[in-house]
C-alpha cells in the first residue's frame, strides 16, 4: 500500500510511469504472495476473458488498419500493458484482505499530498515541474492536467478503501474532508476541465444516484448502452446545434468545446465510411484525408476522437460496440451486486472515468490503460470476494 500511495504523487510530474506500475506492483506482489508467503494462486477466468476480448478485437483489428505495420506494433504494446496489468486484479483477488486493510488509509495522505504538490505547481508557475524536467521552460499549465484526472479517480477510490480500513471512523470524515479541500483546490487552480467535471460528475453520482435499488443499474445500462449506440446521432446533433454557439461560455470555450465537437464529427463522420468493423485500431491518427470545412481545426491530423465511444466506433465498427456494450453492461452488473453500502462509491468512480472517458483523452494511451487498470484493481480488492483457495502451499 505504501507504493500505491506513490501513484497520485508520481501522476503530477510523471504520469507516463503510470502505464507500467500496475504491471511492476502485480509482478511484485504476486511473487511476494506465491514464494515468500507461500500462498497459492487461483487465476480469475471471468478477467481473463474480458482481457482477451479486448486485446483479440484490437489485434484482430490490424487486418483492416490504414496502416497495419504501425497498428500491429501498436496493438502489442497494447496487449502487454493489459496483460501485465491484469497481474495486480489478479494479486487483489488473492491477498487476503486482512494483511492489507490498516494500512488502506496510506493512499488518502497519497492524495492529499499530490492534489497539494500539484496545487503549488499550479500557483507558482510550475516551478517544481520545470525542476524535473531538462527542456524548454514551460509555462502551459495544462500539462498538470493528465495528473489532475488521476488525482480525482484516486480521491473516490482513497474513499472507497477509507470505507472499510481499521481506523476510526472520525479519523476516515477527517482524512475525507482534507482530500476534498486539497482536491478542491487543485481544480480551482488548474485548467483540466475534464477533472473537474469528472469530481463534480462522481460527486453528484455519490449523492444523489439511486445506488440501493437494482432496478436503477438496470437502467444506468440501458442509457449508457444506448448512447454508445446512438454516438452518430448525438454527434451530429451536437454539431449542428452547438459547434460555434458554445464557444460562447465562457467555460466551454476555455476547455475548446467547440473545438473538441468539431473533432468528434469529423471522425464520426469518416468511421460511418466503414460501419461494420471499422478502421482499424489507432485508425484516427492513420487518416491523413479527412474531408471537412474546419472551423477550429488547424490541420486535417487528427491524433485521437478525445471520446471513447466514437474511438470504438472509427477503430471497431459495430462489432466493437456490441462487444464493448457487453463489457460496460457487466462492469454495471458487477456494480450492482456489490455490498449496498460500498455502491455510491464505485458509482462516483465509474461516473468519473466515464465522463473522460468521453471528454478527454485516447482509449489507448498508455498511462490511461495503465490508470484504468489500477483503479479496477483497487475496487476489486475492496468490492469482490477473495477467491477461494482449495489448497495453499505450506512447503
Amino acid at each position: 500500500m505504501g507504493i500505491l500511495a506513490l501513484s497520485p504523487i508520481l501522476a503530477v510530474h510523471f504520469p507516463r510511469i503510470l502505464a507500467f506500475l500496475p504491471g511492476i506492483l502485480g509482478l511484485i506482489s504476486l511473487f511476494w504472495w506465491r514464494y515468500i508467503e507461500k500462498q497459492s494462486i487461483v487465476f480469475s477466468k471471468n478477467m481473463f476473458l474480458s482481457c482477451a476480448l479486448v486485446c483479440g478485437i484490437v489485434l484482430v483489428s490490424c487486418a483492416w488498419s490504414i496502416d497495419p505495420n504501425a497498428a500491429l506494433k501498436k496493438s502489442f504494446s497494447i496487449t502487454a500493458l493489459i496483460t501485465l496489468g491484469l497481474l495486480l486484479g489478479q494479486f487483489c483477488l488473492n491477498i487476503d484482505r486482512s494483511r492489507l486493510r490498516p494500512y488502506y488509509w496510506f493512499l488518502s495522505l497519497g492524495v492529499i499530498f499530490a492534489a497539494l504538490l500539484c496545487a503549488f505547481d499550479l500557483y507558482f508557475g510550475l516551478p517544481i515541474y520545470n525542476f524535473t524536467r531538462d527542456g524548454a521552460y514551460e509555462t502551459n499549465l495544462s500539462v498538470l492536467n493528465r495528473g489532475a484526472v488521476v488525482i480525482v479517480f484516486l480521491f473516490f477510490s482513497a474513499l472507497l478503501l477509507n470505507k472499510v480500513t481499521d481506523i476510526s471512523v472520525f479519523r476516515t470524515r477527517l482524512l475525507a474532508a482534507f482530500m476534498f479541500l486539497s482536491v478542491a483546490l487543485m481544480l480551482s487552480l488548474g485548467k483540466g476541465q475534464s477533472a473537474q467535471l469528472a469530481f463534480l460528475g462522481g460527486l453528484i453520482g455519490m449523492a444523489v444516484f439511486p445506488s440501493r435499488y437494482s432496478l436503477s443499474f438496470r437502467v444506468l445500462s440501458f442509457i449508457v448502452i444506448g448512447c454508445l449506440v446512438l454516438t452518430p446521432f448525438i454527434v451530429q446533433l451536437l454539431y449542428a446545434h452547438f459547434v460555434l454557439d458554445i464557444q460562447h461560455l465562457e467555460w466551454f470555450r476555455k476547455a475548446n468545446a467547440g473545438h473538441r465537437i468539431e473533432i468528434w464529427h469529423v471522425v464520426m463522420q469518416y468511421a460511418l465510411n466503414q460501419p461494420y468493423y471499422g478502421h482499424g485500431v489507432e485508425a484516427t491518427r492513420y487518416v491523413t484525408d479527412y474531408r471537412h470545412d474546419f472551423v477550429y481545426q488547424d490541420e486535417s491530423a487528427i491524433l485521437h476522437p478525445h471520446n471513447f465511444s466514437i474511438q470504438i466506433w472509427m477503430e471497431y465498427g459495430v462489432i466493437g460496440i456490441g462487444l464493448f456494450s457487453g463489457l460496460l453492461f457487466s462492469i454495471i452488473e458487477s456494480i450492482r451486486e456489490m455490498n449496498i453500502s460500498k455502491r455510491p462509491y464505485v458509482v462516483a468512480l465509474f461516473f468519473a472515468v466515464l465522463i473522460v472517458a468521453s471528454t478527454g483523452h485516447g482509449m489507448w494511451q498508455s498511462w490511461w490503460i495503465g490508470v484504468v487498470i489500477l483503479v479496477i484493481s483497487l475496487t476489486t480488492l475492496i468490492t469482490q470476494e477473495r477467491i477461494e483457495h482449495p489448497t495453499s502451499s505450506t512447503e
